[in-house]
């Protein structure tokens, strides 16, 4: 059996960045990036482009890369970035992005069997023409209001409205891979109320019972409760713009299967996610770390219309 067969998500990573003959792939790693993934990868890419390489990454996120990395990123046509943990907030991603036109795209923590089916497997055509039409729910200055049968209870205003579609092949584009979901920014001290988040968060992994809880007041984190409260709180204490609430997300990939990672778990159809500090993005000010929570089978509601109910959509 070819390669690309048996991990049919290697065919999709070329589909969506484009990757023609005569360019060239630089994969950023770290010490636990899954080494059977990266290996497929390489042997994928090398097959279909002049030139791959493979740089590591420190294993404690930093404000920004290395300088080293910083300047190889300027001899490549597309960057994948495949460490163990996110580091799309990095200045120098966004610089890649926009000033040096680069396609560079995140896998992070990415392991074999995300290849083998899943989000990384939908057909991304598909996933775009969903994803741009669900994004006509939510408009800047209406108020979003997120509920679980858990616990939640989250009401926010919207200042931004994102799509990502995983469609990457043009200079100057990127995004997460797998792809799939609509980022909303939030206006400053509008988010209210807390989170219970019961699938999975960034550094801490799959989440066990009692679910973490969040509590929020004006956009920032004022508690924590529940059995991976010390992970998060030691987090806050080493970096206060963690408290802030950057982002709220809708997944919009019905092929993505859960339990994975939490980059995948927050694209699949029907969850939700809450992303802490970093901004920037989403056109705040906070920089620094960013990171995300997710949640199942919530209620959106937007001007009070209902967008999801218990995770299951209502308005396409």
């Amino acid at each position: 059996m070819g390669i690309e067969i048996k991990y049919p998500g290697t065919i999709n990573i070329l589909k969506c960045v484009g990757l023609r003959n005569e360019e060239s792939v630089l994969i950023l790693i770290d010490d636990s990036s899954d080494t059977e993934a990266m290996t497929v990868l390489e042997k994928v890419f090398n097959s279909k482009c002049s030139k791959v390489s493979i740089l590591t990454l420190p294993q404690k996120i930093q404000p920004d890369f290395p300088q080293d990395i910083r300047q190889s990123i300027k001899e490549f046509d597309v960057i994948m970035l495949a460490a163990s943990q996110s580091w799309y907030q990095a200045p120098s991603r966004r610089n890649a992005k926009y000033r040096y036109g680069k396609r560079i795209f995140e896998c992070y923590n990415l392991k074999l069997e995300m290849l083998k089916d899943g989000a990384l497997c939908a057909d991304y055509k598909e996933v775009a023409s969903f994803t741009k039409g669900f994004k006509n729910n939510f408009k800047a200055s209406s108020t979003i209001e997120m509920s679980t049968n858990k616990g939640t209870r989250l009401k926010a205003v919207i200042e931004n409205v994102f799509d990502e579609t995983g469609i990457y092949d043009r200079p100057g584009t990127g995004g997460n891979l797998p792809a799939g979901e609509i980022s909303l920014g939030v206006e400053e001290n509008s988010v209210e109320g807390e989170v219970v988040f019961d699938l999975s968060f960034d550094l801490i992994d799959r989440l066990e019972s009692p679910p973490l809880k969040v509590i929020i007041s004006k956009g920032k984190v004022i508690d924590v409760k529940g059995k991976s409260k010390n992970i998060l709180d030691n987090l806050i204490t080493q970096d206060s713009r963690l408290r802030n609430i950057a982002e709220l997300g809708i997944g919009t990939n019905e092929h993505a299967v859960l339990g994975r990672s939490v980059l995948e778990d927050e694209k699949k159809l029907g969850t939700t996610h809450v992303g802490f500090g970093n901004d920037t993005y989403f056109g705040g000010k906070v920089e620094g770390a960013h990171i995300d929570g997710v949640i199942s089978n919530a209620t959106i509601i937007v001007d009070e219309n209902p967008v999801l109910l218990d995770g299951v959509l209502v308005r396409g």
